[in-house]
């Protein structure tokens, strides 16, 4: 075998070497990540306290109503329905929380991109 045969065996050789471990010895591969999505509110956690008030009437009324049926009935009422303005706040205290909260995790998602 010539000096030359043996150059040409040489790279032949490394050059299948090179395409069978190549994307191993190169690294990882940088993947392109996509722009970042500016996620909007919805209307509840761009108005917390509207939310809340209206959780807090509706939780109200609902004790209310519910309250009289069952007193006109004869029944027992439950603690929502002998205190329905206690439970009006607390139903909107609660909404406006979890609102506020959830707001408060798309802002940092907003953030982070």
């Amino acid at each position: 075998m010539t000096v030359r045969n043996r150059v040409v065996a040489l790279l032949l050789a490394f050059a299948i070497v090179l395409s069978i471990a190549g994307p191993g010895l190169s690294g990882p591969a940088i993947a392109q990540q996509p722009p970042p999505v500016h996620r909007k509110k919805n209307f509840i956690q761009r108005h917390p306290t509207l939310t809340g008030v209206a959780a807090g009437v509706t939780a109200y009324k609902v004790a209310k109503k519910t309250g009289q049926n069952r007193k006109m009935h004869g029944k027992k009422l439950n603690f929502a329905q002998r205190h329905p303005v206690l439970t009006g706040v607390a139903a909107g205290a609660a909404a406006r929380h979890y609102a506020k909260k959830s707001a408060k995790k798309v802002d940092q998602e907003n953030r982070r991109k």
